[in-house]
């Protein structure tokens, strides 16, 4: 009968909706992506010493390699330090696949200027291979690089400033990301130190 609302009406709509429902859940489930998580490979922490730098005077440096843990991806956010010293600061950064993989040198620790500029000076950042997303599982320690491969690591290379002449530093860096639809962050022994004129301290060689 043309609007019939009888109860066994109802209760097959609400059957129907029910039953889509739990189509979506499964869909959702079936659909979502595994987590995966950035790490250091080795976990071999690192400090870059940088003598006599300026207020506002960018800094390239690179040597933080990441990779995960299991398969899957991950795509970075953002990086900064942790807890720095003396207002020190990452005002931007370009992950590239591994140069150091592909037989390559990086050009050097750190090289004085912006990423742009870092190039000029000899710093290898390959910006037309660029990335945000990692893929790959750490390869083992002893494994040799293979350049004829693809790489399984991604290096970041940092550009760092500090706002006054003064020593500025921090002994770890954050690398905030999403993986499997989760935000996530990963404290990495990655250290870099902006040292003053005359500086003491033990990263400026005192």
């Amino acid at each position: 009968m043309l609007g019939d609302r009888s109860p066994a009406r109802r209760r097959n709509r609400a059957g129907l909706r029910a039953l889509t429902m739990a189509m979506v859940v499964l869909f959702v489930a079936a659909c979502s992506s595994p987590v995966s998580h950035l790490v250091l490979p080795g976990d071999e922490g690192i400090t870059f010493g940088i003598p006599d730098v300026k207020a506002n005077q960018p800094y390239t440096v690179t040597g933080l390699a990441i990779c995960l843990d299991r398969p899957g991806a991950a795509t970075i956010l953002r990086v900064t330090p942790v807890n720095p010293v003396g207002g020190l600061r990452i005002d931007a950064f370009v992950a590239t696949p591994d140069p150091f993989e592909l037989g390559q040198s990086v050009g050097g620790s750190w090289k004085q200027g912006t990423l742009h500029q870092a190039v000029a000076e000899g710093e290898n950042i390959n910006f037309a291979r660029a990335t945000t997303t990692v893929t790959h599982t750490c390869p083992p320690i002893n494994e040799r690089p293979n350049p004829h491969s693809t790489p399984r690591r991604i290096m970041l290379f940092l550009q760092y400033s500090k706002p006054t002449d003064t020593h500025a530093s921090a002994d770890e860096t954050a690398i905030e990301y999403v993986s499997g639809g989760e935000r996530f962050i990963a404290v990495v022994p990655y250290g870099v130190a902006l040292c003053a004129a005359v500086d003491r301290t033990a990263d400026c060689g005192g």
